[in-house]
């Protein structure tokens, strides 16, 4: 990707900054990252980095209103108590 010679390159935010940024603990994105469930990262060599826009992205794909996941097409409520 060729940036324009008036294009400042995305800062890139340690895991520390990006931490912060979701207000978890560091372990936690660390463990996050290990298990592949957390947001998109750049490696540059042993150095982990974060995308702004990736982690704002990952927070709206995890915005959920309500707790409760909805039934699967495949699935069938559950019988009634036989009370």
């Amino acid at each position: 990707m060729l940036l324009c010679q008036h294009t400042a390159p995305e800062p890139l935010l340690t895991t520390q900054q990006a931490a912060w940024l979701l207000r978890i603990s560091r372990k936690t994105l660390e463990r996050m990252r290990v298990e592949d469930r957390g947001p998109r990262f750049v490696k540059l060599g042993r150095c982990v980095r974060y995308r702004q826009r990736n982690l704002l992205t990952w927070i709206t794909i995890n915005t959920h209103q309500t707790s409760t996941k909805p039934p699967r097409s495949s699935e069938h409520p559950p019988a009634a108590l036989p009370f």
